[in-house]
């Protein structure tokens, strides 16, 4: 069983708090299909959980992964490639600024190293396959990654117009972080009267609130 927060990036506001089977699958893409149209949603902003990534689409909302989240999941894997210093720094660059250069240096390693072979049965994969595989997973997340940079709103009529955003998708998901923190961790499991959805709910939300009051953070909802 998993407890899903939702909330809004600019006041650090729990706006939702809904009990999940899992994590994953269509349970948690309806979820966010039903979100996104109550609140008038235009962007999710998430840590690098896989099951994000259908979800967005699902619900039609652009995806800015956390970009700490992404940069500290990338750190080890970095760190397990012997050798390759200068290349390893320039993937650390382009993660850095994100901007048209990285993407031309990603690109770069990734055509470069585009022939290394998966390793065989009870082989260890080669830095070379390494850096392929994590190229490849920058290259298909970097629209992810720079949403936040973007000032037009995405048309979808295919005319090529453009549209000034009204508000910026944050670049990581710390108001999310943050509430889930003040929120505490319960094993609802090993705790008497918390087996239900309308004990957890309500007990989770007083908690996170109110830690967000003591931490100065703006909960409106708290009153409503």
């Amino acid at each position: 069983m998993t407890l899903g927060f939702l909330c809004d990036p600019g006041s650090g506001d729990i706006v939702g708090l809904e009990i999940l089977t899992s994590p994953e699958g269509e349970e948690l893409g309806r979820w966010l299909v039903e979100a996104a149209k109550h609140f008038g949603a235009k962007a999710l902003v998430s840590d690098e959980l896989e099951s994000y990534k259908p979800a967005a689409e699902q619900a039609g909302l652009e995806h800015q992964l956390c970009l700490a989240h992404w940069r500290k999941a990338t750190a080890p894997r970095l760190k397990k490639i012997k050798g390759y210093e200068k290349e390893k720094q320039l993937i650390r660059e382009a993660l850095q600024h994100l901007d048209e250069a990285g993407l031309e240096a990603i690109r770069w390693l990734h055509a470069r190293f585009r022939e290394a072979r998966p390793p065989r049965k009870g082989e260890k994969q080669s830095p070379e396959y390494a850096l392929r595989m994590l190229t490849l997973d920058i290259l298909e997340n970097w629209q992810r990654l720079v949403c936040y940079q973007h000032t037009d709103e995405p048309m979808r009529d295919g005319l090529g117009r453009k549209a000034r955003r009204t508000c910026q998708a944050p670049a990581t998901n710390n108001a999310c972080e943050n509430a889930i923190g003040r929120g505490g961790k319960i094993r609802v499991k090993r705790m008497r009267g918390f087996k239900r959805a309308n004990t957890i709910l309500p007990i989770m939300f007083l908690l996170a609130s109110l830690g967000g009051v003591l931490a100065g953070a703006p909960f409106n909802s708290l009153t409503h």
